[in-house]
């Protein structure tokens, strides 16, 4: 399963990468600052996941990922949430994210929740 990162922090980008290396999981095949970034690196990479760490906020962020589903209806979404789950969930869920993890409390389960994908 091929992934991309998306997270302004490259210690939380690595430590995903480390996560989901070790356990076999996935193969990351880019590292990326923005969901700017990663859109465009989705044609070229073909990546089965877009991981996002959900630090942003703000519509454009939100309109951001309504587009990348809107054009990649195929791969697959999952945001790490790191601030009230309840609050963002039904905007995140209208966005058309397939997975939302509470990051605080879910970080260690995401190479159980891309095995079930």
């Amino acid at each position: 399963m091929k992934v991309i990162l998306v997270s302004e922090s490259p210690l939380l980008r690595q430590r995903l990468r480390k996560l989901l290396e070790t356990t076999g999981s996935a193969e990351v095949v880019a590292e990326v600052r923005s969901l700017g970034e990663a859109a465009l690196l989705l044609e070229f990479v073909s990546p089965d996941v877009v991981i996002v760490d959900f630090f942003l906020q703000g519509k454009q962020w939100l309109d951001a990922l309504k587009t990348i589903k809107l054009l990649y209806s195929k791969i697959e979404v999952i945001v790490l949430l790191h601030t009230d789950v309840h609050q963002y969930r039904k905007k995140l869920e209208q966005a058309g994210v397939d997975v939302i993890l509470d990051g605080a409390f879910e970080f260690e389960t995401l190479p159980e929740v891309l095995q079930e994908r």
